[in-house]
This record gives C-alpha cells, structure tokens and sequence, in this order.
C-alpha cells in the first residue's frame, strides 16, 4: 500500500518471472490472487485483495457463481471453502463498497484427477548442451512460462509448449537423469531418462545406457564397439553411501597392471565426483563415500585400451547401518546381507573404563589369498578409530584391553571386506580391576582367576634390595599367559611366558634392586581365561671350595627350588652370557652336586648360575670363586 492509500499488485508466473505490477484502490473491492489456485469440493481457499469487511458476515463470496460460506475475513483477506456444485471458474467477492471478480479462474478439480502434468515419452533419449528436446505428455500449461520442466537437476528453456507438447534445449549444470515438468496443477516426471555425456564427450562416444536400482537388481551391460562408453544412472539421497559390484566382465586387460575399467561417477549437477577402477581381474567392487546431495548421479563406464567385452553391475544401499547397544558380557550377531555393508553396534563407556572386544563364529571368505575376511573397529565418541583388529581364512579376532580415553558413546563397526557378506558374533567385555591381592615372598602360593577375555591379574608383593624372586607357575588352566615383574615405580623387570601344557614351573625371575612393593601381572594371551596358582620364591647357590684348579670338581648346593623341572647349572664368567659349562640337576627341589671345571677354561674368575623352566629363567647365582692352572 502507498501513501493514496492504492495496493500494488505484482505478478509471477510458476517458475518466478515477472508479468506486471497493478494498482488497486484499497477503499474498492477487488480480487487480487486466491491459494491454491485449485482444489476439491470442500478445499479452503484464502482470497486476498481489497475493500473486504472485517465481519464475515458482510463478505459474500462464489466460486464459479456458487455461493458458499465466508470463515473468516479482515479488510485484505477471505477464507472460505469451495462449495459443493462449484465448477472451475472465477471467485466473486461482494462487499459494502461493491463487488468484484478474480481475473483468472479457479479450477475445481476431482478427487481422481487434478490435472496434473505426465510425461509420456521425449526425443532424442540423449544429447548434450543445447541439444533440442520433444516433451510429450498431458495436461501441460499452453503457456510456456507456466511450465517448470528439468532435466535431473537443471531447468531447461522452453521455447513453446501446448498441452501435449513442450519444445525445449538441454541446459547447462545439469547430468543424466528423468525429465520432469511442473506447473500450477502438480508435477509429472517421466519413467525413462534423458542421458546427458560428460562435456569432454559427445553422443557418438555413447554405447550402453541403463538404469541401476539401489535394492541389487543385476543390469547387464556390453560395450561390442572399440572405444565406446556406457552411461548408467542410479538415484541418491544426500548422506547415503553406495556400493557398486562388478562381476563377470569379459573386458581384458592388455598387461599384468593394466586397468581392464574405468568407472567415473557424476554429481547430479554434472560434475565428477569419485572414481575407481579394476585391474587384472574380472570382478570390481566400490563403496562409495557419503553422497554429497539427493539427486540423479551418472557412472561412466569406460573400457580401457578400446576394450570391448560385457559385466554385469549391481548396486546396493548401505546406508543403514546401526543395529542396536552392546552390554558387557551378551554376545549379539551381526549379519551382513548386503555387499559392502557395515554393522554397528553402540555403548556408553567411562573415560579409564578398560573394555576388550571378541569376534566369533565370523564365516565371511576370504576374496584373495592375501586379503583379509573382515575388519572390526572400536571408535571413539569424536568418530576417531581406538582399535581395530582384522583376521584372515579364520573365524573371528580379538582386540585386547583399551582403557577408554573420555566418556561417551562408543561405536564398534564390523567391515566386511569387498563383497562379503555373512555373520559374526561380537562380545563386548567390560574388564574389572587387575589387583587380586598379595603374594608373600617364600611364603604360601596365592591362587589368581580370570573370567573376561582381556582380563588381567595383579598381586603385589614385597621386596628387599639383593633378592633375587623366582615367580612359579602351577595348575594352570588358562592356555597361554604372559608373566611380568614391575618395580615399585611401575617399571618393567622380567617377563616370561607359560602354557598349561607346561606348567609347574618357574616363568620369571628378576633381582630387586630397592625397598618397596612390588607386583606381578598375568596376562592371558588372546582370549584365554582361567586360572593359575602362583608362588614367589628365593632360590640360593652355593659352591665349595672357593679356589679350585681346573679339572677339579665343585659342590653345588641349592636350596628353595620348589618347582624342579628342567634345572641345570652352569660356569659362567661373572657378566658374561656364554655358559663355559653345563650339567643338569635333575628334578631335585634342593639338594646338591659334584660339578666339574672344565681342563680347558682360562683360569679366573667365575660364579655358578642355576636355571629353571626349559632351561630360560635364572633363579640363582653363587657368589664368586677362582679356577687356577693345575
């Protein structure tokens, strides 16, 4: 409204190009526009213009001569609804300073059929900029303004159009995809597409076209002529990720690493986005990144080498992904039915929380001889990867015991590699603290469990400087573990290893250096559970005499060797690492022997150092004595 007091009035057409601008009198009853412009009997209506009676009442308002009743009103606006009778025709307003009629008609439509456009067929199927375009169909508007037609997803010009024909040109920023018209009734789009080929190509490049759907439906596909291309389209929603297997290609490949294939993808706009390609095989599988909008995309199938040959390609949606919560201890399967999707799982985990993960009963294959069956991934609230762990012609994985660095929700993702499907069984564990308890050095042997694969078992114990502490393993039922030694400030010792096909045995053994508490972890290889009695000895080594010339024999005597298997001693050079000598003890817990000097040792220097355990742990060492010439 201006300062007279007029409205002005300015008018668009369907796809927003200006047709004028008209004034009206305000204090005049006048019918300026109406939404929508078209509906069923019963359809409300909103009329807008000038000179209408806040009161209802005082509005008198027909469609197509039918009078029918006002809902509401101010003084530039009607409601009222489409009355029954009524047939497409203008809107008449009758007001206390008079009446008036809509200039354009509004059509009254039936519930079978409101006019909207269709698409029946178009010619040429293919072309590139400019090209011109035949639309046929119904129900188009005469007027060629009034009609939004597109080309996937660019808008084509109309240079005319009748209600059965449309005249047209590809447009620029557009790519392959259906046609579709819309105007004031609705919107058609055409069951076949319009292939468009990459601007640095023209129609005659163009062999194959076809359609992919995203549910696997195979299309088969043959390029019979050198040098040619395919064209195939498939739809996409903005987020969503594809995969595209390839399989029985014929296409040949010239050389050991040549590239039989390929495959350049097109955003609906036309330009490229990713790319892939095989080589030396006839199977290819892709999966795509998250599509980056909704819309029609292009792949563009190119034989390398002016190849010729035939694949069959299908596509597959795998985007949804999510399948439920994980809870400590309750396995869940995942069952992977879809050529390259992924199975994720959720839990809510503590910053320190310490989990591990088991992968069981996974029957995926394996797609060559050095690749992997699967992958499966813990990954951080931040979408980060903590651990991952993958296995190859087995049956699953394991990843062992990651302390969770911040709280929040955690995701383990199971990734088949290529095109595998099949099932796995995942188990998540929250571990409980290591410590068990306390060990006394030469006192009673201390009983550790595990129940969680990953678990650990810590016992402490207390040291004096120049002991030297033994650690035996016996009644082993856990299959394999690691046994370690830390010092007071946390520092690794010693560490050895045990199975409980040889248990019974000493696994460590190290020198404490200081005061203070010390402590011993068992560590269960892979997902072995169990349990195991441990003890914490100081075993002595004495020889007698302290000068002897050599070819003389020794007394060895030993004593607090509680765990006798494989022992032996041997002459050594004090800080050497090269045994001069060895004899074998026996299985004796304590006891002593005659052990004879070599004649052809240097004389010097040496001490007496006795081993357990398959011959690697040394749990004694004499103090030092003389070998002299004879």
């Amino acid at each position: 409204m201006d300062l007279s007091g007029d409205t002005a009035t300015y008018s668009y057409d369907a796809v927003g190009n200006l047709l004028g601008i008209s004034r009206h009198n305000s204090s005049q009853v006048s019918v300026i526009e109406f939404s929508p412009n078209s509906g069923t009997v019963g359809t409300t209506v909103t009329i807008y213009g000038t000179g209408f009676s806040a009161a209802p009442s005082q509005n008198a308002v027909t469609f197509s001569g039918v009078p029918t009743t006002v809902i509401s009103s101010t003084a530039t606006q009607i409601v009222a609804t489409v009355p029954s009778g009524a047939t497409t025709g203008p809107i008449g307003v009758t007001a206390p300073p008079g009446s008036a009629a809509s200039s354009a008609p509004f059509i009254v439509t039936s519930t079978s059929s409101n006019g909207r456009p269709t698409i029946t067929n178009f010619a040429p199927t293919i072309g590139t900029l400019g090209t011109a375009v035949i639309v046929n169909g119904t129900n188009f508007d005469t007027t060629p303004g009034k009609n939004d037609l597109r080309f996937n997803a660019g808008r084509g010009v109309i240079s005319s159009s009748t209600g059965t024909s449309i005249f047209t040109t590809v447009p620029p920023g557009t790519g392959s995809g259906r046609i579709s018209v819309t105007t004031a009734l609705g919107k058609g789009i055409s069951n076949g597409d319009f292939f468009i080929p990459p601007s640095s190509y023209t129609t005659s490049d163009i062999e194959f076209t076809g359609r992919l759907a995203g549910n696997g439906t195979p299309l088969n596909l043959a390029i019979n002529t050198s040098n040619k291309k395919g064209l195939i389209v498939f739809d996409g929603t903005a987020g969503q990720r594809i995969s595209l297997r390839v399989t029985n290609s014929t296409f040949p490949w010239p050389c050991p690493w040549c590239i039989n294939v390929n495959l350049q993808f097109y955003r609906p706009d036309g330009l490229a986005w990713v790319s892939t390609s095989w080589t030396n095989s006839s199977s290819a599988f892709f999966e795509s990144p998250l599509l980056p909008v909704s819309g029609t995309y292009t792949i563009l199938f190119d034989p390398q080498a002016g190849n010729t040959g035939q694949a069959t390609l299908a596509l597959y949606d795998i985007s949804g992904e999510a399948q439920g919560t994980l809870t400590s201890g309750s396995p869940v399967t995942a069952s992977v039915s879809i050529p390259g999707q992924n199975i994720s799982f959720v839990f809510t985990g503590t910053a320190g929380q310490r989990v591990s993960l088991t992968v069981t009963d996974a029957n995926f294959t394996i797609p060559c001889a050095w690749c992997q069956s699967a992958f499966v991934y813990i990954i951080k609230p931040d979408g980060q990867v903590l651990a991952q762990g993958t296995w190859a012609n087995g049956t699953g994985t394991f990843i062992d015991t990651q302390t969770l660095p911040v709280s929040g929700t955690y995701t383990v993702r199971l990734d088949p590699t290529d095109a595998n499907t099949g099932r796995a069984t995942i188990t998540l564990y929250n571990l409980p603290p290591d410590d068990q308890g306390a060990i006394t050095v030469l006192g009673p042997p201390v009983t550790v469990t595990t129940t969680m694969p990953g678990q650990r078992a810590r016992l402490t114990f207390t040291g004096t400087p120049g002991q030297r502490v033994s650690i035996g393993a016996t009644n082993m039922t856990i299959p394999r573990a690691t046994i370690a030694i830390y010092d007071p400030n946390s520092t690794l010792l010693a560490s050895g290893s045990v199975m409980s096909s040889e248990s019974d045995r000493y696994v460590v053994s190290t020198l404490l250096s200081s005061n203070g508490t010390y402590s011993i972890l068992v560590d269960p290889d892979s997902t072995g559970i169990g349990s195991m009695t441990l003890r914490a000895d100081v075993v002595s080594l004495s020889e007698t005499p302290i000068s002897i010339a050599r070819g003389v024999t020794v007394t060895a005597t030993w004593n607090g060797v509680a765990l006798p298997i494989g022992d032996w001693i041997g002459l050594f050079v004090p800080g050497g690492t090269t045994s001069q000598a060895v004899q074998f003890t026996g299985s004796t817990a304590s006891g002593s022997m005659l052990f004879t000097i070599p004649a052809t040792v240097t004389p010097g220097t040496y001490e007496l150092r006795f081993h357990s355990s398959n011959y690697s742990v040394l749990v004694a060492i004499s103090d030092t004595f003389t070998v002299t010439g004879p």
